[in-house]
């Protein structure tokens, strides 16, 4: 074999091996494209379904609040009603006890 038989596969085999290399990173780079993809509808799922259960919860405090104001509402509510009828009953006693007297002269 002569000098230049050597030069000469040595030179293919660096040609193979650069071809071997540039297929290497072209399915390295495909591959990485395809895992961000990946990873990006992961996550965009991901943060749907937070979102859409952080929503959720925040809709049941809050509904839950809602009825807890309400309760308190209506007992209150009540509570002046009671105040309101007792003292439209004094009133009306007192009414009555004075056209009674009146009526008694």
């Amino acid at each position: 074999m002569t000098v230049l038989d050597q030069v000469l596969e040595v030179e293919t085999a660096n040609e193979a091996a650069i071809n071997v290399a540039r297929e290497t990173a072209a399915k390295t780079v495909a591959e990485a494209k395809v895992a961000k993809q990946t990873a990006l509808a992961d996550a965009t799922s991901t943060a749907v379904t937070t979102i859409e259960s952080a929503t959720q919860k925040a809709q049941t405090k809050a509904d839950a609040e809602a009825v807890n104001i309400m309760t308190q509402a209506t007992k209150e509510a009540a509570a002046i009603k009671s105040t309101i009828e007792g003292r439209a009953a004094e009133l009306t006693k007192t009414v009555a006890d004075a056209f009674n007297s009146i009526k008694a002269t």
